[in-house]
């Protein structure tokens, strides 16, 4: 059975994406142009040497180096990736 595509049908959506206000908020609160909300579920953020596809969440799972996983919030998130960059 394939995924189903809800950008493909006007009568569907995704429960798991964040509704367009909140994805507004998280692009107010992180207020730098290397963020955009493009259509469909993902933020891009346009790193130095690549772009990453952010899921549309308000939280996100990240593998930390001891192997565990830890929820943590959007926008922390890509505020460490832009601190990343700005340190690398």
């Amino acid at each position: 059975m394939a995924n189903l595509n809800p950008e493909k049908h006007d009568n569907v959506f995704n429960p798991y994406t964040l509704q367009e206000e909140k994805q507004e908020e998280i692009i107010k609160v992180i207020n730098d142009d290397r963020l955009t909300n493009p259509p469909g579920d993902y933020f891009r953020l346009k790193l130095a040497n690549e772009t990453i596809d952010i899921p549309k969440l308000a939280r996100v799972s990240v593998k930390k180096d001891d192997g565990t996983v830890e929820s943590i919030a959007t926008t922390d998130y890509i505020e460490k990736c832009l601190n990343r960059m700005n340190q690398g």
